[in-house]
């Protein structure tokens, strides 16, 4: 997801307990077979990742950048005990945590 835009991250609480995650995908870093690679960023492919079982989730460092988009810079799965922790920091400083159920 390196370089990749967010577009939204939403939390279902009431009955489901799941996360989606919704990125304007940057398609220099998506092998080829899965989508052809281009200069032209209006050409990028949307990615939706849905999470299920999620216990919690936490953003720090987020702020409003007045008409900038936030650029993904690294995203990482652990696995803590019995839980995966799934951390993504963007090129400004702001950090998602999103704890969940395999």
């Amino acid at each position: 997801m390196h370089d990749s835009n967010w577009l939204g991250l939403f939390y279902d609480v009431a009955f489901e307990q799941t996360v989606s995650l919704a990125v304007r995908w940057d398609t220099i870093w998506v092998l080829n077979e899965i989508y052809q690679s281009s200069s032209t960023v209006s050409d990028w492919p949307y990615l939706f990742i849905r999470i299920k079982q999620a216990h919690s989730v936490i953003t720090d460092h987020y702020g409003d950048l007045t008409d900038m988009q936030r650029s993904i810079a690294t995203s990482e799965n652990t696995m803590i005990s019995d839980q995966n922790l799934l951390t993504i920091d963007d090129v400004y400083g702001g950090k998602i945590s999103i704890t969940h159920n395999l």
